[in-house]
């Protein structure tokens, strides 16, 4: 009972010690320019998304025009510049990935405050301010590749990654244990982190750590230029939670597997060749539930987010 307290209090201080840019690492950068290309200081830029929950964060460039918003939620993005004597410029529809930086420019007309201009379908965003290596799943990807979103099935869609050892094989995601013990090029066992933190510096015991993956919003896989904030090197697995919004929602799933849904390949023919029926293995159950809920306790101040999973 003490060991369970002990767990406890460590874990509720490791969230309250938690510094912010673990949070989130994503950030929103570049230049505002008139139409001549002249740098525009003191523009005021506004990224405005519901996955913030003080739903804007504002910045100003400084003299050479450049901008930087740091700390953002991975989420869709709005971006407003406006300057007096300049028409608005929009940037509309860009979705932030984790741990991405992503430059957006503007180019601002003479005008009056009136005008606006919108910007939207443009080339998706790429980073050129990291030469961190990722592959980024994103909620939706994690849900369509089978598994239903286990970690243990990611190592299948990422060129060069192995399992740690051959117990560790997982055939549906139905063995948890290796869900994280796979290693890039034979390079050291991947270390997995949640939101930038190391959770494992506060574990007390050993043991096999299966994550909800209902709470997970995207799992980032780090696979070259690591940078100094991991305590390790090697492939690296950086997983965002989810948090709560103005709007409640929610999921659940329940998945069950055993012997009387199992069928056989067992045919006369390999009987025949000596294959040995008390041999083979069998599944005896799987059983998997999970819930998740979120929503506002008071909107723009404070929301919440839960997930439960049994297995």
């Amino acid at each position: 009972m003490r060991s369970w307290r002990t767990v406890l209090v460590v874990g509720v201080c490791s969230f309250l010690f938690l510094p912010p840019a673990a949070w989130a690492q994503s950030s929103i950068g570049g230049v505002a320019r008139d139409a001549s290309g002249a740098v525009l200081p003191g523009v005021t830029v506004e990224a405005a998304s519901p996955a913030l929950i003080e739903q804007v964060r504002v910045a100003v460039t400084d003299g050479q025009g450049v901008y930087l918003i740091v700390d953002l939620r991975p989420g869709p993005y709005t971006v407003t510049f406006t300057l007096a004597g300049f028409s608005t410029f929009v940037r509309d529809g860009m979705e932030l990935r984790a741990e991405f930086a992503a430059t957006v420019d503007a180019v601002m007309a003479l005008g009056t405050i009136e005008e606006t201009i919108t910007v939207t379908g443009e080339a998706p965003l790429v980073d050129i301010r990291s030469i961190r290596g990722q592959v980024q799943f994103s909620e939706e990807v994690l849900q369509s590749v089978p598994g239903t979103g286990r970690l243990a099935m990611m190592q299948n869609f990422i060129p060069g990654t192995n399992l740690r050892r051959a117990t560790d094989r997982s055939v549906g995601g139905l063995n948890e244990r290796p869900q994280t013990n796979w290693s890039l090029h034979g390079a050291p066992t991947s270390r997995p982190v949640v939101d930038g933190m190391n959770y494992q510096l506060a574990r007390l015991s050993q043991g096999v750590v299966v994550y909800n993956n209902a709470a997970i919003q995207e799992v980032v896989v780090e696979l070259s230029g690591i940078g100094a904030d991991r305590d390790t090197g090697g492939l690296q697995l950086n997983m965002i939670m989810k948090e709560g919004s103005n709007s409640f929602s929610g999921s659940a799933a329940f998945t069950y597997v055993g012997p009387s849904l199992e069928s056989s390949n067992i045919s006369d023919d390999l009987l025949a060749r000596g294959l040995n029926p008390d041999r083979v293995g069998s599944i005896k159950k799987f059983r998997d539930t999970n819930f998740a809920l979120g929503g506002p306790i008071v909107r723009d101040k404070l929301w919440f987010f839960g997930s439960a999973r049994e297995g």
